[in-house]
């Protein structure tokens, strides 16, 4: 089975469900919609051959997830997504599961398996139903929140360099000179410290 071939009933069975809900389509497997200062993004990956050697799942199969950006936060200075929920599948995949050798693999609930082409519709509407139950009730989650929320979120972060980096943006945001000005000069020296070169993290500060 070919990438194209799960592709084509995507388009079918899934997106147009996802433009009606107010998604552009990117990819047939990408989708996104902007809402306030959040970015909603649905996102669909075959597990690769890789994980297939490693675990034993077809590199066919499928994960999906949905996703939230901070819009305030230029899109090439993120790691991966500020939040992430995965959407689960509920087909009864026990029998085939089975095949696995490890435990905690057959246990997983993420990952919709596909080796061949017999029942790819039945597997992008289960997807569909997932995308409806958990990721647009995760997306609901954010209408409330505000960038002084994201902020408070934000600082708990572990990884400083990415949080001085966002840190600053949402200050500049807000029209908070002081504190966006202190995490530039945090963000400059965490890097310094990993060897980044100054041009660079001033490119990323958008300094130049």
């Amino acid at each position: 089975m070919t990438s194209s071939t799960l592709n084509k009933v995507i388009r079918t069975h899934l997106k147009p469900f996802l433009i009606e809900c107010g998604f552009e389509r990117v990819t047939d497997r990408l989708y996104t919609k902007t809402v306030g200062i959040f970015d909603y993004i649905i996102e669909i990956k075959s597990v690769g051959n890789y994980f297939s050697k490693v675990t034993g799942w077809p590199p066919q199969s499928i994960v999906s997830f949905g996703g939230v950006n901070c819009n305030v936060i230029k899109s090439s200075h993120k790691k991966a997504y500020h939040f992430q929920k995965d959407n689960l599948c509920s087909l009864d995949q026990t029998s085939i599961k089975d095949r696995l050798n490890t435990w905690p693999e057959r246990e997983r609930e993420d990952i919709w398996w596909i080796d061949d082409d017999s029942n790819l519709e039945e597997i992008v509407n289960d997807l569909k139903g997932s995308i409806e139950k958990y990721s647009f009730d995760f997306f609901n989650s954010f209408k409330e929140k505000t960038t002084e929320d994201m902020i408070t979120e934000t600082e708990k972060q572990n990884n400083r360099y990415w949080k001085y980096l966002h840190l600053y943006y949402l200050y500049n945001f807000v029209n908070k000179e002081k504190e966006a000005e202190e995490n530039k000069s945090k963000f400059i020296a965490e890097g310094l410290e990993m060897r980044v070169k100054k041009e660079d993290l001033l490119k990323m500060l958008g300094d130049e």
